[in-house]
């Protein structure tokens, strides 16, 4: 069961499993004690099968809830002089998005079959792209290609996954050059309206080129220039986590491990459906500053808004 001291009523209760079947129920109620107290409670009946019992314990098993909104400028919670400020508007139209795929295919993603799950993550995830996206794949290992430009339409989307499904896996990973590679193409990409953002993925450590993990994030930050969001995601156990969470934290992004053992395409697609529907780019919230602290403000920076997020 779920409890949630919140003031406005749960709006859903959702929970995603393939194997699974499961039945939902809503309570809203009032303590009678206290006028001011309001609890919304839900709870998640599943109903397995005798054959899917072994699946309870399968990572992939998601549930989620969110609360009703109104459009109002979010919520404002104080207490004890600090305060978090919760904005989610609802309603807003999908922004264009070109998003930059940059894929490591050194020869450690010939184990466990990482580059074939690759390969049906990227099939999945191009598929899913509308007709205004647009999208360039970068390919890495000891040097770094592009496999093209292309435009939302079904016929470019064949084309690129084509090319994608004749990938091999060889060579060494030159972290350094695909990262550089990837932002100067994408800061030079003309988009009249939209967000552009970059996805990195690798399996493992630097191995060519430029090494020092500080030296690369200082070269990677000082080319993005206009502040390109740069998602990484750590494929199985021997990527640097620790290099991936700085250089995405220090360029308005965040770090995803995908697990070699848990349905890595299935946790790949969700990744994506994360960043899959920018609704506002530019966003720019201003307290009043005799009441506010400007450098108190944790997440000062956060340019873009999209669907299923929230701003806080």
């Amino acid at each position: 069961e779920i409890y949630s001291s919140d003031e406005n009523e749960l709006k859903f209760l959702y929970r995603r499993h393939r194997n699974i079947q499961s039945k939902f129920s809503f309570i809203h109620h009032t303590d009678p004690s206290d006028s001011s107290s309001t609890t919304s409670k839900g709870s998640i009946n599943l109903t397995p099968t005798d054959q899917h019992r072994l699946f309870l314990a399968d990572p992939a098993f998601i549930l989620s809830f969110d609360i009703e909104r109104f459009p109002d400028g979010g919520v404002v919670q104080i207490q004890n002089g600090f305060f978090a400020h919760f904005l989610s508007p609802e309603g807003l139209v999908k922004l264009p998005v070109h998003t930059v795929f940059v894929l490591d295919i050194s020869g450690s993603m010939d184990e466990l079959g990482k580059l074939i799950n690759l390969k049906s993550a990227m099939k999945i995830i191009l598929k899913s792209l509308k007709e205004e996206d647009s999208f360039e794949v970068f390919v890495f290992s000891t040097n770094v290609k592009s496999l093209g430009k292309y435009s939302g339409t079904r016929s470019d989307i064949n084309r690129s996954i084509s090319k994608i499904n004749s990938l091999r896996a060889y060579g060494g990973t030159n972290i350094n050059d695909a990262l550089l590679d990837s932002v100067y193409s994408a800061k030079d990409y003309k988009l009249k309206q939209g967000v552009k953002q970059i996805v990195f993925l690798t399996d493992g450590n630097r191995t060519v080129g430029e090494l020092d993990a500080f030296t690369i994030r200082k070269g990677v930050k000082e080319a993005n220039t206009v502040r390109l969001p740069i998602y990484a995601l750590a494929f199985g156990n021997d990527a640097d986590m620790k290099f991936l969470r700085q250089m995405s934290g220090e360029n308005r992004g965040f770090v995803r491990k995908i697990r070699s053992e848990g349905r890595p395409t299935d946790q790949l697609k969700d990744f994506y459906d994360e960043i899959s529907t920018p609704l506002l780019t530019g966003l720019s919230v201003h307290y009043p500053e005799d009441q506010v602290q400007k450098e108190s403000v944790v997440k000062p920076n956060q340019d873009s808004f999209y669907s299923g997020d929230e701003v806080n």
